[in-house]
């Protein structure tokens, strides 16, 4: 279970000198990094989906906080405003987050319907259900928003989690650098259209296969097997980003 990656001996609740003396972005980057092993090793294990358990355990590895335990692996108690600054604009979210009093109920039926769904992933689900069902939890996740911070860094690891349990690379360019993936998200809510983001998803996966199939395929030996697979999930991708792009365009 997620639970047994946190450690819970009671001395190590107690801040280190070490702890205390890395900077932020040092905890910051070692969070990420223990994360995104936790979420492959489940993605890796099999036929186990992500539940809520693990969406916590995800949250309190990635915030990483540890002069802050209360607010992380925990579902606020505040009401808290959504807006993003895109190009030196502030942009307001067109969307409420769920109050705290509904909080609860909210999250447990989203995680529940995760755990449902991310549990019949494989390596033979198509691209577009792949980038259907990733493109529903991190938006869904985002609107409900259940911790105070880190909402957008956990939603990202889900689709982390769905990507890997198809058995694709995960995607490691968001778009941050231009404000690319935070403009999406946010015409995905003000133009009431996901498809805007299943479609960026689907680009980055896309994007992804065609830097494994450049840069790593050549070095192998053998592994044809492994080529093929890739090549196949490579031409389905771009079928489908064609797909998505004509639908939009029609």
């Amino acid at each position: 279970m997620a639970e047994s990656v946190i450690e819970e001996n009671p001395e190590k609740n107690l801040l280190e000198p070490s702890e205390i003396e890395k900077e932020p972005w040092e905890r910051e980057v070692e969070g990420i990094y223990r994360t995104i092993q936790f979420v492959q090793q489940k993605a890796r294990e099999g036929e186990d989906g992500l539940n809520r358990d693990d969406i916590l355990s995800v949250h309190k590895m990635v915030m990483n906080d540890p002069f802050n335990p209360e607010r992380t692996g925990v579902l606020r108690g505040v009401k808290v405003r959504v807006g993003c600054t895109i190009n030196g604009i502030r942009r307001e979210a067109v969307f409420t987050p769920a109050d705290p009093y509904f909080l609860s109920e909210f999250f447990n039926e989203f995680a529940g319907e995760l755990e449902e769904k991310t549990a019949q992933i494989s390596a033979t689900t198509s691209i577009g259900q792949v980038a259907d069902l990733a493109t529903w939890a991190h938006l869904r996740f985002i609107e409900i928003h259940p911790f105070e911070d880190g909402n957008g860094r956990t939603g990202r690891l889900i689709v982390d989690f769905i990507v890997r349990k198809a058995r694709l690379p995960a995607i490691r360019d968001w778009g941050a650098a231009n404000d690319e993936y935070k403009d999406v998200i946010d015409r995905s809510y003000r133009e009431d259209n996901p498809n805007l983001f299943k479609i960026f998803l689907t680009r980055k996966i896309l994007d992804r296969l065609l830097k494994v199939e450049a840069e790593f395929l050549p070095r192998l030996t053998n592994g044809g097997d492994f080529k093929e697979y890739v090549k196949n999930r490579r031409v389905e991708a771009e079928i489908h980003l064609k797909n998505l792009t004509n639908e939009r365009n029609s």
